[in-house]
């Protein structure tokens, strides 16, 4: 089963023509339920992960499946040894909570529950496209999950990369087939836990 509605290396995901890889997307989506709104959001999306993800190797993931929320992540790019957890609200200008909050738990069920995330660095990310840029701090929250962090369309690439600078040498780099096929397994804390009570 695939899990993300679309993935590719980002080598080849930036020499791919957009219409080509939204073909991939929404040929994966529930046709009957796709709006414009969704369309347009997916078109917007690749543009900014095309133009913001120049010089760097890693891989990316369209809508990649979270199981025991039932829903699914904008996007996942892998990066060295950084799982950045993708949330887009296209046409925002500003960093909301709950949209915060969303971005963030969908790294920590990783964290939780997704055996190959379990000790990996996980980066929520909130891009507003037209939000103001902010300065981002890196504020551990449990694990290697942090806080989420701020990004708009124009300045998602710095981002990507202070925030790599931050955790270089931290941790070896991901092996990317390693992680994605890795199974949905509950932390040992978690079942502990799940014990204990």
């Amino acid at each position: 089963m695939n899990r993300a509605y679309y993935d590719n290396a980002i080598s080849d995901f930036l020499q791919e023509d957009l219409e080509k890889i939204f073909g991939k997307v929404a040929g994966n989506y529930d046709l009957n339920k796709l709006v414009i709104q969704q369309s347009n959001a997916w078109k917007v999306q690749i543009k900014i992960l095309q133009d913001n993800l120049k010089n760097t190797s890693g891989h990316v993931y369209f809508e990649f499946s979270i199981p025991r929320m039932g829903k699914r992540v904008d996007n996942i790019v892998i990066i060295d040894n950084c799982i950045f957890v993708i949330e887009f609200k296209i046409g925002s200008s500003k960093y909301d909570s709950y949209a915060q909050d969303q971005a963030f738990n969908y790294a920590l069920d990783l964290n939780n529950f997704h055996e190959g995330s379990h000790d990996k660095i996980l980066i929520p990310v909130l891009v507003a496209d037209s939000a103001y840029e902010i300065s981002n701090r890196y504020t551990r929250s449990i694990d290697n999950l942090y806080e989420t962090i701020f990004a708009n369309s124009v300045n998602l690439a710095q981002v990507l990369q202070n925030t790599l600078l931050y955790f270089r040498q931290t941790e070896n780099d991901i092996d990317i087939l390693s992680w994605e096929t890795s199974i949905y397994k509950p932390t040992p804390t978690i079942i502990e836990a799940a014990t204990a009570l």
